[in-house]
């Protein structure tokens, strides 16, 4: 009789499932549903007040302007604590990580697939509300071929949401790996991004992450969002400093996660 010969999974077949089980940990936490519900308000608010587009001129505007000056200004750092918390914070409490940790996978391969997971996570989830949003904005004023003749937008919106997610998803998921309190780490990071700032007179800085992507938003979406920071980066340095938050996160955490204890 032949003996069944049994093959050790190689370092990508021990990504692709590290990757699968964080994509998983991210929607079964269900965490998600918290944020989902925050960030469809307007669309709640819409059913109370006679202008359903928000006193924008056009479907077009109304869900630009919905979509980035609610969602992305307000909410989109907290998608990524949100969906970042269970492959960081909560497997770090609940010692969790210490059974990936055992097994023969590198620290930095664990550390790729997971920031592959959670940013994915965050455009779905992202990108989601968006096509709701284009969806019952053209619903509400019954432009049903704008559906089609629109969807240039949402094209646009995934762009920006890479963007966006480059910026942010692998910050807030080094975050939750700092400790046990990754949770308030991330809270305060978040509101320091959406609050502190503009309180110092920040926020049009060329050197914050979301002037950079607002630049990148005025590049997409043209006269549907104007924007004119005092710092005045261009979009070629827009582009670079996100792709350079994008890469210095990513080495920062492969390097934090290699070097970090794990009781």
């Amino acid at each position: 009789m032949m003996k069944s010969v049994q093959t050790t999974p190689n370092s990508l077949e021990k990504a692709f499932v590290s990757f699968e089980l964080a994509l998983k940990s991210c929607f079964y936490s269900r965490k998600w549903l918290i944020f989902l519900i925050l960030a469809l308000l307007p669309l709640g608010i819409t059913l109370l007040v006679e202008d359903r587009l928000l006193g924008n001129p056009t479907v077009r505007s109304a869900f630009v302007d919905t979509f980035i000056g609610f969602q992305f200004l307000l909410f989109f750092t907290f998608s990524c604590l949100i969906l970042a918390l269970p492959m960081s914070a909560d497997e770090i409490s609940d010692h969790i990580i210490d059974l990936y940790l055992v097994r023969p996978i590198r620290r930095e391969m664990l550390w790729a697939a997971r920031w592959v997971a959670g940013s994915v996570a965050v455009l779905i989830l992202n990108f989601v509300i968006s096509i709701i949003y284009y969806t019952y904005f053209h619903v509400v004023e019954e432009d049903f071929s704008g559906l089609i003749d629109d969807v240039d937008l949402l094209g646009k919106t995934s762009i920006f949401l890479v963007a966006a997610t480059l910026a942010y998803a692998g910050i807030f998921l080094l975050v939750g790996f700092i400790g046990n309190r990754g949770f308030t780490l991330g809270v305060f990071l978040a509101m320091f991004e959406l609050f502190l700032l503009s309180l110092i007179f920040l926020t049009d800085e060329p050197y914050i992450p979301r002037t950079n992507i607002l630049v990148i938003a005025d590049s997409l979406f043209g006269s549907l969002y104007n924007y004119d920071p005092k710092g005045t980066p261009n979009l070629f340095f827009s582009w670079g400093y996100v792709g350079l938050l994008a890469l210095g996160s990513f080495v920062a955490g492969a390097l934090y996660l290699r070097i970090r204890e794990f009781n």
